[in-house]
């Protein structure tokens, strides 16, 4: 277990069709406090152009990551984020926090993960904060 207080955390698990995010206040870490399912991309258009697609992707794509940092930016007490997914999507969105000073920092770990339900979210959390 670490030896300093835990501070209130987030855990993100992304990929481009749907973000986890489950918030967990410093003393009550096993129970994830909140949990918000934030719905990304759904699937492509084949009526247009591949040049509008990729064009309307990455609007998309920068609505999806705008929506989660307005999240983020309510939970001002969060010192640590791990982000997790099977893509470019976690690397995508660290781009994003980074360009905000307010979440400058505080990403603690990135890593690869398929798709998890909720509980192995906390669980990986929960390894990763107390071992």
């Amino acid at each position: 277990m670490l030896n300093r207080k835990i501070s209130d955390c987030l855990t993100i698990w992304i990929d481009h069709r749907a973000a986890i995010l489950v918030y967990f206040p410093g003393d009550r870490f096993q129970n994830g406090k909140n949990v918000w399912i934030e719905e990304g991309l759904n699937g492509e258009k084949r009526d247009h152009s591949l040049q509008h697609r990729n064009g309307h992707h990455q609007e998309a794509l920068k609505h999806y990551y705008k929506h989660i940092i307005d999240k983020l930016r309510h939970m001002v007490h969060i010192n640590d984020i791990i982000i997790m997914g099977p893509g470019q999507a976690k690397y995508e969105l660290r781009r994003h926090i980074d360009q905000h000073k307010f979440l400058k920092g505080k990403i603690r770990s990135i890593q690869n993960a398929s798709q998890m339900s909720e509980a192995e979210i906390k669980t990986l959390a929960s390894q990763y904060y107390y071992h």
